[in-house]
């Protein structure tokens, strides 16, 4: 390919998010990257939104190497959101490329919210189960989200000094703003509360919320039992998601069938080789442990969940060998050069005495 026609088809690619691209999408965007820059907007939304865009393109036939579509999707992104309209000249080409990629990604139907007694029930499983207790679990849905996500509780919140208080509202705010949330859906939340987002479509429905939120509560259940590697976390995390959803094969929920879909679609795309990905990567890792071949279809429910639970179990040991003999390690360093510096007096004192008792 010539220098001229990978020009033409770096142009034609620009132009094409720029049509499919909303407007209002294109707004926030352009804000976003404005206030951070465009290599930090590239850091923090590579793993959805650059993920996002990488597929479209895919999807309106740009075939790249992975690693060149890494490394450019902020930049056409970037140049197509600030292309002005009289720019934006489609060719029959184009046209055909937008066609296609609309084939692909029609939007999933708005989907019911799953009952709250159904929410109980898991957090009433988990707590009883694992003898352990949660903070309170508000789930709340919306429209502007395609993954779930979750605010950790904060405990005794009413009892934090003011500043305190200010500095949590002043971390969270920005955050749900990224999410691109509504003033009304981030109003009343309550920062004593695990509060679950859930998005309102999911291609494969029951099944896909259902993972998403035991994935959350998974999430909850690591705090609780005091994790604090970020790759037991989420390994923790996606144990909960799977077994919450061998939960619902159990319940006649969800088939058996649609479960694995759910879970091997889970795995794939946890195994993506984006930096980003590697905490997910390594809670895959957690779980081949128990379950070496990541094999769930053909299998007894309550075997899966058995083996699930070990996962977990695995996870919170681990995570509590390496944080004591972290702290072995700090202590050993401290102790040392203690340790030495006792013996250097010890000697000093006895060279100190054997001199006095000369005279």
């Amino acid at each position: 390919m010539g220098l001229d026609q990978i020009r033409a088809e770096y142009e034609e690619a620009i132009i094409f998010l720029a049509k499919i691209i909303p407007k209002k999408d294109k707004e926030w965007i352009r804000r976003e990257i404005k206030n951070i820059g465009r290599s930090h907007f590239m850091v923090r939304h590579e793993l959805f939104l650059g993920l996002k865009t990488r597929n479209a393109l895919r999807a309106g036939g740009f075939v790249y190497l992975p690693d060149t579509m890494e490394f450019l999707w902020a930049f056409w992104l970037e140049q197509a959101v600030n292309l002005p309209k009289d720019q934006i000249i489609l060719t029959d080409f184009t046209k055909e490329r937008i066609r296609q990629y609309r084939a692909t990604v029609r939007r999933p139907p708005l989907r019911p919210r799953l009952d709250p007694m159904e929410i109980e029930e898991a957090v009433m499983w988990l707590e009883q189960r694992h003898s352990i207790k949660l903070p309170i679990v508000e789930v709340r849905y919306t429209d502007r989200i395609t993954g779930a996500f979750a605010i950790s509780a904060t405990e005794h919140f009413r009892k934090l000094p003011t500043w305190r208080k200010a500095e949590f509202w002043k971390q969270l705010t920005p955050r749900l703003k990224q999410k691109r949330l509504q003033e009304d859906e981030m109003r009343g939340i309550a920062p004593s509360k695990f509060t679950i987002f859930l998005p309102r479509r999911y291609p494969s429905y029951p099944a896909g919320m259902y993972i998403a939120t035991w994935h959350e509560l998974g999430h909850a259940m690591a705090n609780a039992f005091g994790v604090k590697d970020k790759k037991y976390k989420e390994s923790i995390a996606m144990a909960f998601g799977f077994i919450g959803l061998f939960l619902k094969v159990k319940e006649g929920k969800v088939s058996l069938g649609k479960a694995c879909d759910q879970i091997e679609h889970a795995i794939q795309s946890a195994a993506v080789s984006l930096p980003l990905f590697e905490p997910y990567r390594e809670a895959l890792n957690v779980i081949r442990e128990y379950n070496p071949e990541l094999r769930f279809r053909n299998r007894d429910p309550d075997e899966l969940v058995a083996e699930l639970e070990k996962s977990v179990q695995y996870a919170i040991n681990i995570d509590r060998e390496v944080r004591v003999t972290a702290r072995k390690r700090q202590l050993s360093e401290f102790e040392t050069p203690f340790i030495l510096t006792l013996a250097i007096t010890a000697v000093a004192l006895l060279i100190i005495s054997f001199m006095l008792s000369l005279f």
